[in-house]
């Protein structure tokens, strides 16, 4: 057990967080997540945690965390969901706890495996003789030699970004045990490194990809834990749903059938009599005949189908067809391997790829011809020629209270937003949470918003469903402007919207001398450069930009949302949950719809205020913020200390103009 009074002693005043840290600001709210955190490690409770921004949530759970490790001398495990938090962690927070405590914990981070360099795949390229790779491999093999832990973060050759897919390490060719580079495999070796680790730092599919394993019982990659801590947990659910899913793609099922035949024709050139290439192409013209038939059928079937929900009972004529497609690949594959040929390792790897996709292909495949009752939406996505099926699970409750929380001591769920002004329960709904089991605490940001920030709610504008909206928020846009400061993140529901708007607003740009950076043009990490570095500017974004956005200080001075981020209706998830909620006696709109929407617009006006120094003005263009009776619960997600001021565009400009001379000494900044 953790005693609490070693965590006081870290965050209070004088204590040795402050003690190192001089300038460090003590925050009670600090304080409070990382006590909670020690009393669910020390009573095996899970915990969920929402910490608004500001209150320094990464040392909250580090300090207890690593307390507990060192005294319990068991792994703790972190799982995040974005890279960069991976890095952060791994490079700069916890070195950083390690040296204040004093521990001698041994931390290691474990990523997905595209991004390890695989030493077979860069032999390989290394025989292909085009002038490209026989200048740049000299120095690419000198930095396999010389990298520590073999990552695309350690790559050097920036400029060559289309180089790494070619020797990142790879599910489908991966030789697993009997790889000739085993022990010099960099994913192996950070594998093992995470069995002799106390503090782990995972992603959110990694511990799926793990807990998986288990669940099959297989032996996973990660130690035997009973302590796990989630952050940015928001995201825990979509990828939990997204890694149970399934897909089935006709184009890649077609693509692998076509690289087998490539194959042969290899083989063939290499190898002229060593085979019976007669037999070998007969048997994969009567695979192709038979996937021609499936295809034949499944496009007969769903050309009568709407909507494109997929019914078990469409696929009764086909029960057998995974079998048999299964059995003339294995008839393919039988046939090279017994023919007592010495392949060449490229083509080794290649028959090794083919056939993991191709038994990939047909388990997805089968999957779709058995799908399960209840509890999964199904659905064909056409575009083009190309056909694909997909399934997602409905939920993830289920699963982990089967194969998760029974074995865990303690888990702590912790974000920004986890909560809709419910104390938590709509997460730990959808989470499969027991209320017995599990505590809840709520803090938000410490910052003093009724000086910081200001919101700013139009009255003329139209609702976003009407014909005008795009054009009278352009309009207003304009008038506004100059009461926004220098750079304006601008937020939007859909790309036609955005392209719309960016349509209106593009030669008052130019005439301005506003640069437009335009979600979709750049790269999201290039648009913040050089948004940040830009005089006057703004960022039309769409979902990547309503959250992890980190623009501080003058880098920001004002967020303006279009429209209240409500699910798309149409997107059939959405849709099959509504009709799962609908059919169990709930109101889709207030248990599904209205919540999303919710923790999305928190996400997106969240990204105005991330520190004590930052000044910002907020506004807000959908009228049914006021409107609508559920108009309400937006408001209450916002802090309570947010001054509101409603009007006409003259008015809101003054009310801009007015608030950046009360923050004088910001916009002085921003002015530079």
């Amino acid at each position: 057990m953790i005693n609490n009074k070693e965590v006081e002693d870290f965050f209070a005043p004088g204590g040795l967080l402050q003690n190192n840290f001089p300038q460090f600001e003590i925050r009670d709210s600090q304080l409070t997540l990382a006590s909670k955190i020690t009393r669910a490690l020390n009573d095996k409770r899970f915990l969920i945690a929402e910490a608004g921004t500001g209150i320094g949530k990464t040392l909250s759970y580090l300090v207890p965390v690593m307390l507990w490790a060192g005294k319990e001398k068991k792994p703790v495990i972190i799982a995040t969901y974005t890279k960069n938090l991976q890095m952060q962690l791994a490079e700069k927070d916890i070195p950083q706890v390690q040296k204040i405590l004093g521990t001698d914990l041994n931390s290691t981070v474990l990523m997905g495996r595209g991004n390890y360099l695989c030493q077979t795949r860069l032999r390989l390229l290394s025989q292909k003789k085009d002038s490209f790779s026989a200048r740049l491999l000299p120095e690419i093999y000198l930095w396999a030699e010389e990298t520590l832990n073999g990552t695309y973060e350690e790559w050097p050759f920036s400029e060559y970004p289309e180089i790494w897919p070619l020797i990142a390490a790879d599910a489908d060719g991966c030789h697993g045990q009997f790889c000739r580079y085993q022990e010099k495999c960099y994913l192996q070796k950070a594998r093992r490194r995470c069995q002799q680790a106390d503090i782990i730092v995972v992603n959110h599919h990694i511990f799926f990809s793990d807990l998986q394993l288990r669940c099959n019982e297989e032996q996973g990659f990660l130690p035997d834990y009973k302590v796990i801590i989630f952050d940015e947990a928001h995201h825990l659910e979509q990828t939990g749903i997204d890694f149970l899913g399934t897909d089935f793609s006709r184009r890649e099922f077609v693509e692998t059938v076509g690289e087998m035949r490539e194959l042969l024709q290899k083989l063939q050139k290499e190898k002229k009599d060593a085979l019976n290439f007669v037999q070998l192409f007969s048997i994969l013209q009567g695979l192709e005949e038979e996937a021609q038939a499936l295809f034949f059928e499944v496009n007969r079937i769903i050309s009568s189908q709407e909507p494109r929900f997929i019914e078990p009972s469409w696929w009764q004529n086909l029960q057998n067809c995974p079998v048999r497609l299964c059995e003339k690949m294995d008839e393919v594959d039988h046939n090279i391997k017994t023919g007592e040929v010495e392949f060449s390792e490229e083509l080794q790897v290649a028959r090794g790829e083919i056939c993991n996709r191709w038994k990939k292909n047909i388990q997805s495949l089968d999957y779709f011809i058995n799908l399960p009752e209840r509890g999964f939406v199904s659905w064909l996505e056409e575009r083009g020629r190309n056909l694909s099926l997909r399934s997602l699970p409905l939920s993830v409750d289920d699963f982990l209270q089967k194969s998760f929380y029974p074995r865990m001591d303690s888990i702590v769920f912790t974000s920004a937003t986890l909560s809709i002004n419910d104390k938590g329960l709509y997460y730990a709904r959808n989470m499969g949470l027991s209320p017995d089991r599990t505590d809840t605490l709520i803090l938000g940001s410490p910052f003093d918003y009724d000086q910081q920030a200001t919101l700013l709610i139009p009255r003329e504008i139209p609702a976003p469903s009407d014909k005008d909206f795009v054009d009278c928020s352009g309009e207003y846009f304009k008038k506004i402007y100059p009461a926004l400061g220098p750079r304006s993140l601008l937020l939007f529901t859909s790309y036609e919207m955005l392209n719309s708007f960016h349509s209106w607003i593009e030669k008052f740009c130019d005439r301005e001398g506003i640069e437009v950076f335009v979600q979709g043009n750049n790269a999201v990490s290039r648009i913040i450069s050089e948004f940040k570095n830009s005089s006057r500017g703004i960022i039309l974004g769409t979902a990547s930009f309503w959250e992890g956005i980190d623009l501080p200080g003058a880098d920001l001075t004002s967020v303006l949302l279009f429209r209240l981020p409500f699910p798309v209706p149409s997107d059939p998830w959405i849709n099959g949950k509504a009709l799962e909620l609908q059919q169990k006696g709930h109101n889709p709109f207030f248990d599904l719809m209205l919540p999303r929407a919710l923790i999305r617009f928190k996400q997106g006006w969240g990204r105005l205020i991330r520190s004590f120094s930052d000044r910002g003005i907020l506004i807000i263009f959908d009228r049914r913020l006021l409107t609508k009776s559920y108009g309400k619960n937006f408001l209450n997600t916002l802090p309570d200390r947010l001054p509101v001021r409603e009007g006409e565009a003259e008015e809101l400009l003054q009310a801009g103009i007015k608030f950046w001379d009360r923050a004088g000494e910001i916009w002085t900044e921003v002015e530079k």
